[in-house]
């Protein structure tokens, strides 16, 4: 029969029937292919989400919000006129919750070690509740008979306290690095950094009392005399999750944990740490 025959010996059989009328050239019928020869299929194509040992960069943006804490340096009864300071810097300042938002530049290995650099913008925000200023005010009142004739005289002394609720809101850049682990599995990719950054303040605005005084300072005309310019180290961390939109676009949540610590301004008696907790949502790019 004719067909296709394994073989270890490529064979090439030629048949040259005999005909009266004509002659037809000979003609190869039937091939026969080796057990190792290989067969032509499709060109295998990359996978680009999983880049193997190579880099892949990223750009994200990140927006949220979380609470702060913070934790005065104070001994109590080592100084009385400390202790009236600290006592109304803790009880007339409510911290709200704060605004965050930032940029990232990263770029992860296909074994999971990640760098990564940014800029962060931080809105501190607070409520205060507070007595302003006291005016005393002294007047002279007679106290006349029908007559007209003078019966005595009264010494009236006016005390007047206006109290205020004033919005602080204190806003700071940070630049910030980090190093960490992020690596995609299928659509998803899990991500931790430690992070260290510089904060300066570049904005303020709203008041609080200062004591023993009694007077109020502005923030904005204070001159980071009682309001620290936050001219130190800032420590941290950030955990998420990308999401992949398609093979460029991602999305996912992430918390981040900063603690900043020593805080004071020039005029400031007393020095406190503080700790922001924030969640945000992550809008990003690969390439």
């Amino acid at each position: 029969p004719i067909g296709e025959v394994d073989s270890e010996v490529l064979l090439t059989t030629t048949l040259t029937p005999r005909l009266p009328s004509a002659s037809i050239p000979s003609m190869p019928l039937v091939r026969l292919r080796r057990h190792n020869e290989p067969s032509v299929g499709p060109i295998p194509c990359e996978d680009f989400r999983n880049r193997g040992d190579g880099w892949g960069l990223r750009v994200r943006a990140f927006a949220g919000a979380g609470p702060t804490e913070r934790e005065w340096d104070y001994l109590e009864g080592v100084n009385p006129a400390l202790d009236a300071y600290y006592i109304e810097r803790d009880s007339v300042e409510e911290l709200q919750l704060d605004i965050v938002g930032g940029l990232r530049a990263e770029a992860s290995h296909g074994s999971g070690f990640a760098v990564r650099l940014g800029l962060d913008y931080q809105m501190y925000r607070s409520r205060v509740d507070f007595a302003g200023n006291r005016s005393t005010s002294t007047t002279i009142e007679e106290v006349r008979a029908p007559s007209g004739a003078l019966i005595r005289t009264d010494t009236v002394v006016s005390t007047q306290v206006v109290e205020r609720t004033v919005y602080n809101r204190q806003q700071t850049l940070t630049l910030v690095g980090g190093v960490g682990f992020h690596k995609w599995f299928g659509s998803v990719a899990p991500y931790v950094f430690a992070e260290a950054g510089y904060e300066i303040l570049v904005g303020s605005r709203g008041s609080y009392p200062v004591l023993p005084q009694g007077e109020t300072i502005e923030l904005p005309d204070d001159d980071r005399e009682f309001i620290a310019e936050r001219p130190g180290l800032r420590l941290g961390g950030t955990v998420g999750l990308d999401i992949a939109l398609g093979e460029r676009w991602f999305v996912g949540p992430s918390v981040s944990y900063q603690v900043l610590g020593g805080l004071r301004g020039a005029g400031d008696p007393v020095s406190y740490d503080q700790t922001t907790l924030s969640g945000a949502l992550n809008v990003g790019l690969r390439f």
